[in-house]
C-alpha cells in the first residue's frame, strides 16, 4: 500500500513539474541598420512577466510555454510581435516610426530640423521629443509634444505639394544624454529629413530661467520690474 502511495506521489510530483516548466529565451534586438537598441521593453503577452534589453540589445527571459508570444516595445518604434514556437534564441528587427535618435549634451541647446513635403492644406507638422536619461530605461523619459505652424512664406508649393523647412529649438536638460525626436504621422506626409545641429550655446550654462522659477516667482520678478504709470 505503502508503494502505491509512493508512486503516486512521484507521478503527482512530475506532473507540477512539468505544469511549471519555463523555457529560457534569449535574443539580440535591433533596426535595420544592424544598430544595437538598448532598454528595449520585452513582455510576454497576456501577463506581467517582462525585461529589458541591455546596452548590448540582448535579453534572457522565461516564458510558460512554447505557444508564448512576446512583445517588444520602444518609443519612436513600431512594436514588434514574436512567438516563440520553438526557438530558444531570437534575432528581433525594429523599425522606425519616422523617428530619430540623437546622442546629445545636456545643459545644451539644439535646433531639431524637420524637412518634407505636404498637400497644401496642411498646416502645422507634430511631432515628440523624448529626452532619455542616464538611467533608462528605470527612468521614464519626460516627452514634449510641439505643434509647429509651416510658415508659408519660406516654404514653395509646387505641384499642390508644399516643400516646407521648420526649426525647432530644443533645450536639453541635465542629467539627459540622448534625444529621440518623432514625426506623428499625418495624411500625405513625406519626410525628406530630420537631424539635429547645435544651436547658439551662450546662454546654456545654467537652465532657462522659465526652468528655474516657481510661476510665482516669475510673477514677483515681473511685478518687481515693471514701471509704475500714472493712473
Amino acid at each position: 500500500m505503502n508503494k502505491q502511495i509512493f508512486i503516486i506521489l512521484i507521478v503527482l510530483l512530475l506532473s507540477f513539474m512539468c505544469t511549471n516548466a519555463q523555457i529560457k529565451v534569449s535574443g539580440t534586438i535591433s533596426d535595420y541598420q544592424g544598430n544595437i537598441i538598448p532598454g528595449v521593453l520585452i513582455v510576454e503577452k497576456g501577463t506581467t512577466n517582462g525585461v529589458t534589453s541591455d546596452m548590448e540589445g540582448k535579453f534572457i527571459l522565461n516564458v510558460k510555454s512554447a505557444d508564448a508570444i512576446l512583445q517588444f516595445t520602444f518609443f519612436g518604434l513600431k512594436p514588434v510581435e514574436e512567438t516563440i514556437k520553438d526557438r530558444a534564441s531570437l534575432s528581433v528587427k525594429m523599425e522606425a516610426i519616422n523617428s530619430q535618435s540623437f546622442k546629445v549634451k545636456d545643459h545644451f541647446f539644439y535646433n531639431i530640423i524637420v524637412q518634407g513635403n505636404v498637400p497644401d492644406t496642411v498646416k502645422h507638422i507634430i511631432f515628440e521629443v523624448a529626452q532619455f536619461t542616464k538611467d533608462y530605461p528605470t527612468a521614464e523619459p519626460p516627452i514634449e509634444h510641439v505643434l509647429l505652424k509651416i510658415d508659408r512664406s519660406n516654404s514653395t508649393l509646387e505641384n499642390n505639394k508644399r516643400t516646407f523647412k521648420i526649426i525647432h529649438r530644443h533645450y536639453q536638460r541635465q542629467g539627459n544624454d540622448r534625444v529621440v525626436v518623432r514625426i506623428v504621422p499625418q495624411p500625405q506626409l513625406k519626410l525628406t529629413g530630420l537631424r539635429l545641429e547645435e544651436g547658439e550655446n551662450e546662454s546654456a550654462l545654467t537652465q532657462p530661467i522659465k526652468d528655474k522659477l516657481p510661476p510665482s516667482s516669475q510673477v514677483e520678478l515681473a511685478l518687481r520690474s515693471a514701471k509704475p504709470t500714472n493712473a
